[in-house]
């Protein structure tokens, strides 16, 4: 595998227009919602990579190497030599669908020698719990799945995917990878720690929490905020998240975000499920143990990069509320990954509304809040 990253600004343009071109077959591209021109940059990127196929998504905030940035566009141009796949993308209008859509992707790829998947998707309208769930239930479990869910900052309001033309709302994408050649390393982790009360979630259904105790779940969860933190609800809550255990173990916590509220239900909407009858409790993070966490994911990922011949491509994702709790710390993540990694290797990626990780404590593939979620990949040597 041959790779390149590159990064645009509208204010400097690209960073590394000199270097010698790849002949790519996928380009990966993440853009701020904040970037206006988003046609001419994609010229931009076709021209440099006329046989590439782009994906693309939006942001909450884009990362290049060891740096963080906003209103930017970082990009990875990846040329595979021994590994075929297939890109396929379908619309999805509303959380409800999420399940089907997952369903349907995994017939569009399912073959017997898939390797793994990279799968991207809005982040308003999919749950990525179903997403999942859907996926999984054609592929089964032993394919590796990493990605994640299309950020808008912190506002909430559109979030937008796309496969060989401009992002969109409602669409996902997965990349399909096949054959015995390519190594794909993943790890997750968080680094927040629970607090307040534990509560039994009385009322859910899918995504949206209704009751907590038997109480009203917006009402309770107020009472933990400051009043102006109560008025930039939603984007407020990425601060505390849920832990969601379940009834008859603390072990093997799911972390959920806020990514809506419902003030005439009174309830809470998140990136995932939310299961009825489970404990949840409030979590806070500190920087240290949000910097072990993204170390600790790095490591996990780069667990076989030593069968790797040729270069290697890392991909960060990881979720907008650790970028708002860190602040202009943010950068401490990326840095904490990038020195786990080799002397020399190339990283890009991405602030979400959620990530796909298998769960490093099952290696099951689950929708992941509030962690840094890595993916190392690259191909061996040919036979």
């Amino acid at each position: 595998m041959k790779s390149q990253i590159n990064y645009y600004s509208e204010a400097n343009g690209w960073k590394y227009l000199e270097q010698e071109k790849i002949d790519a077959n996928i380009v990966l591209y993440f853009i701020s919602p904040d970037v206006k021109d988003v046609d001419k940059v994609l010229q931009e990127i076709k021209s440099q990579y006329p046989n590439a196929q782009t994906v693309g998504l939006t942001t909450g905030g884009e990362i290049f190497n060891e740096e963080v940035s906003h209103s930017t566009v970082s990009i990875a141009a990846i040329q595979l030599e021994n590994t075929p796949f297939q890109i396929v993308s379908l619309p999805i209008s509303n959380i409800t669908e999420s399940e089907e859509i997952g369903e349907k992707l995994g017939r569009l790829i399912n073959k017997d020698d898939l390797n793994s998947v990279m799968l991207f998707s809005d982040g308003l309208k999919t749950n990525g719990t179903g997403l999942i769930k859907g996926l999984t239930s054609v592929l089964g479990h032993d394919v590796k799945i990493t990605g994640g869910l299309a950020g808008d900052n912190e506002k909430f309001e559109r979030t937008k995917v796309g496969l060989n033309k401009s992002p969109e709302e409602g669409q996902t994408v997965a990349i399909a990878y096949y054959g015995n050649h390519l190594v794909y390393g993943h790890g997750s982790a968080g680094g927040w720690d629970n607090f307040g009360p534990q509560r039994l979630i009385t009322r859910a259904e899918g995504n949206v929490l209704y009751t907590l105790d038997n109480k009203p779940a917006l009402e309770l969860y107020k009472r933990y905020l400051t009043e102006e933190q109560v008025k930039d609800l939603p984007g407020s809550g990425l601060l505390y998240p849920l832990s969601i255990q379940s009834s008859d173990s603390l072990k093997n916590d799911t972390v959920r975000t806020i990514v809506g509220i419902d003030e005439k239900e009174q309830s809470l909407i998140f990136a995932g499920d939310i299961p009825q009858g489970h404990m949840a409790r409030l979590m806070m993070g500190s920087f240290d143990r949000l910097i072990d966490g993204a170390s600790t994911a790095a490591e996990q990922a780069c667990a076989l990069s030593d069968s790797i011949e040729g270069d290697s491509l890392t991909l960060m994702i990881s979720c907008i509320g650790r970028r708002l709790l860190m602040g202009q710390q943010i950068s401490g993540e990326a840095e904490a990954v990038y020195d786990t990694l080799k002397k020399g290797s190339k990283a890009i990626g991405f602030y979400s509304y959620g990530e796909i990780a298998p769960n490093p404590s099952n290696n099951l593939c689950q929708l992941q809040n509030q962690t840094m979620t890595i993916t190392h990949f690259g191909e061996k040597k040919a036979a």
